[in-house]
């Protein structure tokens, strides 16, 4: 807890001494994971009128809406408000591969799977890919029936894990 409340310290400063966007995003962000939540949402909310980083700031509201409907049956206000914020900054031109693995995250805890493919496989077309994307659509692939899809992307998986490299195994196995 000492650790968070000082990175959060440090932020606080740095966002003083130099105002961006990016660094608000950071600062919200570790307020979150320091147990702030509410507090990082309503200060990214404020800065979203008339700020051209719009994509950014609705990534990282919908990022924080998302860790606590992942953590927080309580907050049944979390998943309805990520996917808000969430499609928003993935439909953005600007959205990257990670931005767009979120909102098909928050779509596979809707329930939402045929969506969340299409977004996943929207995540997996962006460059740098986000390699979690590539793990998240195998599993909303699979789920939906589609064998192949899902093989392929474990296979794409392990290749950007090397870590992982047990699931190229069993990704030659899926659909098999």
């Amino acid at each position: 807890a000492g650790r968070r409340a000082a990175q959060v310290e440090q932020l606080q400063l740095l966002t003083v001494l130099d105002r961006r966007p990016v660094r608000d995003a950071a600062l919200a962000l570790a307020q979150a994971r320091a147990g702030q939540p509410d507090l990082a949402i309503l200060s990214l909310t404020g800065q979203l009128q008339g700020s051209a980083d719009r994509p950014l700031l609705s990534a990282t509201i919908g990022r924080i809406w998302l860790m606590l409907a992942e953590t927080s049956r309580e907050r049944t206000d979390a998943l309805p408000n990520a996917l808000e914020a969430l499609a928003r900054a993935a439909s953005a031109p600007s959205a990257t591969s990670e931005v767009k693995a979120l909102y098909g995250r928050a779509l596979t805890l809707a329930g939402q799977f045929e969506a969340a493919e299409e977004v996943f496989q929207q995540a997996i077309e962006r460059y740098p890919v986000d390699s979690s994307a590539l793990q998240q659509y195998a599993a909303v692939a699979e789920r939906l029936g589609h064998a192949g899809a899902a093989r392929s992307a474990l296979i794409d998986y392990a290749a950007l894990e090397p870590a992982e490299a047990e699931r190229a195994g069993f990704a030659a196995r899926v659909g098999s």
